[in-house]
């Protein structure tokens, strides 16, 4: 929901996909790692909620390779294996989205456009975020996100933070990795 990633973008991160660019941080969400539904790679600024929460340090912490998958060891296939932790992501939120007409792997895409369009994060910066389909007045190719970053600084942190029970007591990515990858893999 911090990143307008689909969820088996996500699933499919490897740890050189999470890079440190000045005092940035972002992912890198690239084919070379699985399916990406527009076939370019793309960089996506982290949320200060995600790094906070330790993310940066789960990723150090873990061996090179897919974060959050283990590829097919015969053939090195990821897209089984990825669609598997979709699913198991869906079964896990289902306990908690009980209405059979929201998509919980998909609305968490659209509540970060939803967000990030309320706290006024310009269109061309969410399309390059979220890959989406938003019409644009200019429909022109989209710059680099790098470029559009330098000149208007730290715009993802406006994103609203989602506070769960994990978060408010001090719990996330630090204490738990284990927990998470087992329920993930």
């Amino acid at each position: 929901a911090y990143t307008g990633a689909r969820v088996g973008e996500i699933a499919q991160l490897r740890k050189q996909d999470v890079r440190e660019t000045g005092d940035h941080w972002r992912i890198v969400i690239t084919p070379e790692a699985g399916t990406v539904k527009s076939n370019e790679a793309r960089e996506v600024p982290l949320h200060p909620h995600l790094l906070e929460q330790g993310f940066v340090e789960f990723v150090k912490a873990a061996p090179e390779g897919y974060l959050f998958l283990r590829p097919n060891p015969r053939t090195g296939d990821v897209l089984g294996p990825m669609i598997g932790v979709k699913n198991r992501v869906r079964e896990f939120v289902r306990e908690f989205v009980t209405d059979p007409n929201v998509q919980p792997n998909h609305a968490w895409r659209h509540l970060f456009i939803t967000r990030s369009r309320a706290v006024g994060l310009d269109q061309e910066l969410r399309r390059m975020i979220a890959i989406t389909t938003e019409r644009s007045p200019c429909p022109s190719p989209l710059p680099s996100l790098r470029v559009y970053e330098a000149a208007r600084p730290e715009p993802v942190g406006r994103v609203c933070r989602y506070h769960t029970h994990r978060c408010r007591r001090g719990r996330g990515f630090r204490p738990a990795p284990p927990t998470v990858v087992q329920v993930l893999l």
